[in-house]
């Protein structure tokens, strides 16, 4: 049976030091609970703003190897940056794993559609990936009921848009390894955001782009070929001379919705 332990008893942080050091396996890895840090009791939700900070401040960050975190918002680096500038500020440096990413739109016909979770599933995944997260889970496995449908399953147990984008994420960047973001020098003034990834087919290369803007714009890159595929696994092939030139580089369409390019050698 558990029970309460008394007022007496030391704080939680000393708690978690007794089970870490049991060391059961040493090799394992603790996580913190994940961390809901956003709805906060001061905005009518339900959620304490310092309890990280009271955390580390007593102590905590001792007993824990990975910050959680779970976010629903629209900027998962900005808020991977806070939260490793919150660690910093008590004098850590720990990996961070997001154990639930995704969004809510309010919208019964948006919740219906499913096409803003499918677009914004392979931007968050990619973002994890940029910023060297080893766990990015998406959420979730199912639709939470008929007013809030973010599942790569329906109820029915049939798939939702998210899970076809998320198999094809999986399929175009499995084994790929994260280089860095685009730079301005590739981007220019369109409204972009960026992704290179090393891969072992074409010429190596495979950016994930998409528009930050509701707009599509025409980017150049400097490649022979490219092969395109969509969110959804669609596929083409767009070669340098379509754009009415042979100077080495391929010209193609770029909108809100993620698209992977494999540069051709």
């Amino acid at each position: 049976m558990i029970r309460r332990p008394p007022r007496s008893t030391p704080s939680n942080s000393s708690a978690a030091s007794d089970v870490y050091k049991r060391q059961v396996n040493p090799s394992a890895q603790v996580l913190i609970g994940g961390l809901a840090y956003e709805y906060f009791v001061e905005n009518g939700g339900g959620f304490v703003r310092s309890f990280i900070t009271d955390v580390l401040t007593a102590g905590g960050g001792e007993y824990f190897d990975l910050m959680n975190f779970h976010y629903y918002g629209d900027d998962l680096v900005g808020r991977i940056e806070h939260l490793r500038d919150l660690l910093a500020a008590s004098g850590y440096e720990k990996p961070l794993v997001c154990t639930e990413v995704s969004r809510s739109w309010g919208d019964r016909a948006l919740e219906d559609e499913g096409e803003l979770y499918a677009r914004y599933l392979p931007q968050a995944m990619v973002r994890g990936a940029a910023e060297g997260l080893p766990i990015v889970h998406w959420f979730a496995l199912g639709d939470m009921g008929d007013t809030w449908r973010p599942g790569l399953f329906a109820l029915n147990g049939t798939h939702r848009p998210a899970y076809e984008v998320y198999r094809v994420l999986s399929d175009v960047l499995g084994g790929a390894s994260y280089v860095r973001r685009l730079s301005d020098s590739e981007i220019g003034a369109a409204p972009l955001e960026g992704y290179v990834f090393d891969v072992s087919r074409g010429g190596g290369r495979l950016d994930v782009v998409w528009t930050t803007q509701s707009t599509v714009v025409s980017w150049q890159v400097e490649a022979p070929w490219v092969y395109l595929t969509n969110k959804y696994g669609g596929t083409r092939f767009v070669y340098d001379a379509y754009d009415g030139s042979v100077d080495n580089r391929s010209t193609f369409d770029v909108g809100v919705n993620p698209l992977y390019v494999l540069y051709g050698e």
